[in-house]
């Protein structure tokens, strides 16, 4: 009478002899440690006090036990069966399995050839490497084994395109000089480098920003060139809930709106689906990076200091307004 009545199932006297004894263990043993009044009290009237108590056994937990002790009874026969046919209790073997073992075992004892390799000695110009490699591959040449030293020196930002002549008296003025960080290929082009931090004996000193050279023309091209990391692909499992993101941030679209320099449509883009990215962009363990499809082979793109660079450049720009409800419920939450 205590207890929803949705539960009342679920409490079921203490019968059994291995529960009995359980229960009793459990008391005698918190009156050793604890001296408990209460404790001696029932241990000296057990045979009163035993039906006052009650166990608690969901009715699911009750399901699984059966369906396990079914499951072994169903073994347990089976495996009487074949022993009763001859075969000690082992079943047959599947031959297709014994088909791979034959030919696992055929393959090492035959030593199979390796594959053929070349050894290209590395040179002191890392690009000179990478075009030789790629005249073997165009020859039809295996160039497994050929370190890739190029891949040591590639750039995590470009510098911007020269910028356009001054616009004649009149003349509109010419656009801004821009980055020059190709996306087609960016991923292979460019190597991952995260945003700068301030000197640890500097900002120890103050509560402001961790992050550096924030607002300045290297912090916008670092970050157009890591979003030209970016594959988008064609499954992206970094804004997928389940394997990345919990929240679904559509991060393939913001990265190559930030590439573009689309700063205000990638803002846009983030705040579909993450109403605080001013806190993720900071404290979130970046569970997409952990499963961008790019980190397979090579660093991850650096989606968290892009996701916290839009909405600081959001501040910074003064689109982030305060949008108060029309009605409010009254109630509060912490966080």
């Amino acid at each position: 009478s205590l207890c929803n009545v949705d539960v009342a199932s679920d409490l079921l006297p203490v019968e059994a002899p291995e529960d009995v004894r359980a229960l009793k263990s459990l008391i005698q043993r918190h009156l050793k440690y604890t001296g408990s009044d209460v404790a001696r009290r029932i241990l000296l009237s057990w045979d009163r006090s035993r039906p006052h108590f009650r166990k608690v056994y969901p009715a699911e937990y009750r399901r699984a036990l059966g369906e396990a002790d079914a499951l072994a009874k169903a073994e347990a026969a089976e495996a009487a069966l074949l022993a009763a046919a001859g075969s000690q209790g082992v079943a047959p073997k599947d031959a297709f399995e014994e088909l791979k073992l034959m030919a696992a075992a055929a393959v090492k004892e035959g030593r199979a050839p390796k594959a053929l390799t070349l050894n290209m000695i590395p040179t002191a110009d890392a690009q000179m490497d990478k075009r030789r490699m790629q005249s073997l591959a165009n020859q039809g040449l295996p160039v497994k084994g050929i370190a890739p030293t190029w891949e040591a020196n590639r750039p995590t930002i470009m510098p911007p395109k020269p910028a356009a002549k001054p616009a004649a008296a009149g003349a509109p003025p010419a656009p801004p000089a821009a980055p020059a960080a190709d996306k087609l290929r960016g991923f292979v082009s460019y190597d991952r480098k995260a945003l700068p931090y301030r000197d640890t004996a500097e900002r120890i000193k103050d509560w402001d920003e961790v992050a550096d050279q924030q607002g300045t023309p290297a912090h916008a091209a670092l970050l157009h060139t890591q979003a030209a990391r970016c594959m988008e692909c064609g499954t992206p499992f970094c804004h997928t809930a389940s394997t990345g993101c919990p929240l679904g941030n559509k991060i393939p679209e913001f990265n190559d709106l930030v590439h573009k320099g689309r700063w205000r449509e990638a803002l846009d883009r983030l705040l579909e689906t993450n109403n605080f990215p001013e806190f993720t962009g900071r404290v979130c363990p970046a569970p997409c990076e952990g499963s961008c499809t790019l980190g397979i082979i090579e660093p991850a793109v650096s989606i968290k200091s892009i996701e916290a660079s839009i909405i600081d450049k959001a501040f910074e720009e003064g689109w982030m307004i305060p949008r108060p409800p029309k009605l409010r419920t009254g109630r509060r939450v912490a966080v």
